[in-house]
């Protein structure tokens, strides 16, 4: 292990906590995005169809929105499978059970 030679403190001992510090901070910027982006799928589930509508017609059938205009986020959906998975498997028993 390489030591300075004003200092006794060893070289791999400040990197190793600086990287520390930069692994909790972008795992920290990670939970916040990922928070954020799941409210805004909570509070507007919908965005509009990225697919080319021709003249912004309703009438055209697009295979992404139904022809809305709005489509489903991709968040939006891994909530809704979320709560199906939990209402079909979660806490909720059935009365045959016996619990």
């Amino acid at each position: 292990m390489p030591i300075h030679a004003a200092t006794t403190i060893p070289i791999t001992a400040t990197y190793s906590s600086a990287l520390s510090g930069l692994v909790a901070v972008g795992l920290l910027a990670l939970v916040i995005t990922t928070l954020g982006y799941l409210t805004v799928c909570w509070l507007r589930p919908f965005t509009r169809c990225r697919h080319r509508h021709p003249l912004r017609r309703r009438a055209t059938r697009c295979t992404r929105c139904d022809g809305t205009g709005y489509r489903v986020r991709a968040g939006r959906h891994l909530l809704n499978r979320l709560r199906d998975s939990h209402r079909r498997h979660g806490r909720h028993r059935d009365w045959r059970d016996g619990t």
